[in-house]
């Protein structure tokens, strides 16, 4: 990764104040887009680590662990990623690829991978395969369309549809 290192040291020296305005503006998109693709590689990445149990082999603990430790990123956000990126390496393909492609942005790739297992809890094995298919590519395409808060929006209607009695426990809280 040295190479993406450099280049991003490079970027980072560039003077702002000599930049015209609008050039930032169109830099800070394509920044933007960079950090989605680069979420993507490390999400790809840390469910290898995970699956291969580097967590356990180092340190004895678990990955989301592991990555607390190494990143310093809060505990609950540690464990989501974790969960995340075994949910997109197991079940997500073309999540993890529009993620890749810098489509969608990393909360939205965590609010399908949220869903999807929410929804693999609650169907059957037999039917839990087809299911999950059908949420990513519905909630794919309306995130490829919307905002990450209106996408976890959606997903709050999809739990009212596939486990009502839990959405309504979480109402009444």
């Amino acid at each position: 990764l040295d190479p993406l290192v450099e280049s991003v040291d490079s970027v980072q020296a560039l003077e702002l104040d000599t930049t015209p305005p609008r050039q930032l503006a169109d830099e800070v998109v394509v920044l933007f887009a960079v950090v989605n693709r680069l979420h993507a590689m490390a999400l790809a990445r840390l469910a290898t680590v995970d699956a291969h149990g580097v967590a356990a082999l180092e340190s004895g603990s678990s990955t989301a662990s592991w990555l607390r430790h190494h990143t310093r990123l809060p505990s609950g956000q540690a464990s989501d990623l974790v969960s995340t990126a075994r949910t997109l390496r197991n079940s997500l393909p073309a999540t993890e690829n529009a993620l890749q492609d810098g489509e969608i942005t990393v909360h939205h790739a965590r609010t399908i991978a949220r869903t999807a297992r929410l929804v693999e809890d609650q169907l059957g094995s037999s039917a839990a395969d087809a299911a999950v298919e059908d949420v990513e590519r519905v909630m794919l395409d309306v995130g490829r369309s919307v905002d990450a808060g209106s996408l976890a929006g959606f997903a709050t209607r999809v739990r009212q549809v596939v486990d009502p009695d839990g959405a309504l426990v979480d109402a009444n809280r």
